[in-house]
């Protein structure tokens, strides 16, 4: 976790707990006369305390001017400004300031202009929290749109018009979703609204960027909400169409394991997962875990009252290592009083896995 000060217009963080390589790169532009600031989720997760993975520098230097300053450099995306800047064996986005033109696609802007405003490349972004700038060389935040108030507030809101924002890209309403199973935020009243009168520019995205997000949203810690969410606004009948929604799926507090959220979400709809899963184009080793966790789980709460053999013919119909999984999937799935017994009967099973099977 990063230590960090915030008063005014001013961020605080120690260098030593900042990547060299990232210091390193906005020196140089600094040194260069261009200005450098590092932009998006990183400074999010700062204030929220959580790890940064990801560090991204917006600059005024153009492209040709960002590669002609640094040794290694690879072009990923010169059309629209940005490209990778290699230092060590780091890896850090470089993009341009710019100004997105038109979305007639609903994915991608038409085309982009370059900027020597940092405001106007704030602007182009989707969530105010999303929309901050900061230099860790001056201290320097930049926050036109008030990011850190909506943090303060556990609020998901929109740069400037939500609907306009939303309609540049179909794949933010869906990201605004996950951020809200994944931080705990609430979605503010305007961008709920624009989320659901906006559900044909969804249509259009992609399965794989669906698939991204998703994944994402059923890993959240408040991952019952997001489903909730997208069920509300009707986006869930656009991205799962066959899926029949229950409110309230336990199972996210038994487990964190992909392929056990999935298997709750469509329990008692197999069917439904396997056109789900070549839909969204999954791996096929994880539809066949939820395949395997849905049979398992269903016989389990389907059995009743086991003794000697029966308990044997369970247990030999799940694989071994699938047993812990199967468990989380089977007590998020019980009433608080059915959970006790559950808990006994999974230690039988573990007995019997663990001893020889007949």
């Amino acid at each position: 976790m990063i230590n960090w000060k915030h008063s005014g217009n001013t961020l605080r963080v120690s260098d030593k707990d900042l990547p060299a390589g990232l210091l390193f790169i906005l020196r140089e532009l600094n040194k260069a006369g261009h200005e450098a600031f590092v932009v998006g989720g990183s400074i999010r997760d700062i204030f929220l305390n959580r790890t940064v993975y990801d560090w991204d520098v917006a600059t005024s230097a153009t492209p040709v001017e960002v590669m002609g300053q640094f040794e290694r450099v690879i072009e990923t995306g010169l059309q629209h400004g940005t490209v990778t800047v290699c230092v060590g064996k780091e890896t850090y986005e470089v993009t341009t300031y710019r100004v997105d033109v038109g979305a007639s696609d609903g994915r991608r802007p038409d085309s982009v202009r370059f900027s020597t405003s940092l405001t106007e490349d704030l602007e182009r972004r989707d969530f105010t929290m999303n929309a901050m700038a900061w230099n860790p060389l001056t201290g320097e935040l930049c926050d036109p749109f008030g990011g850190k108030l909506a943090i303060d507030k556990s609020l998901i809101t929109a740069v400037g018009d939500a609907h306009t924002r939303l309609s540049e890209d179909g794949l933010r309403s869906l990201r605004a979703a996950r951020f809200a199973a994944v931080l705990g935020f609430q979605v503010d009243r305007s961008l709920f609204r624009a989320m659901g009168t906006t559900l044909d520019i969804l249509k259009k995205v992609s399965v794989e960027r669906i698939w991204q997000e998703m994944s994402k949203l059923v890993l959240g810690s408040n991952a019952p909400e997001g489903m909730k969410m997208l069920h509300d606004t009707g986006m869930l009948s656009v991205i799962l169409p066959d899926v029949k929604f229950e409110q309230g799926r336990p199972a996210t507090q038994f487990s964190n394991d992909l392929s056990v959220r999935l298997a709750d979400l469509f329990f008692g709809q197999n069917e439904v997962f396997l056109r789900t899963s070549n839909q969204l184009k999954l791996p096929k080793k994880l539809t066949a875990d939820v395949v395997h966790l849905l049979s398992a789980a269903e016989r389990v709460l389907a059995s009743g009252t086991m003794v000697g053999s029966d308990q044997y013919l369970i247990v030999s119909q799940i694989r071994r290592p699938y047993l812990p999984m199967v468990k989380m999937l089977v007590l998020g799935r019980c009433s608080v009083i059915d959970r006790e017994r559950m808990f006994d009967r999974f230690e039988e099973f573990e007995v019997i896995s663990s001893s020889d099977r007949p």
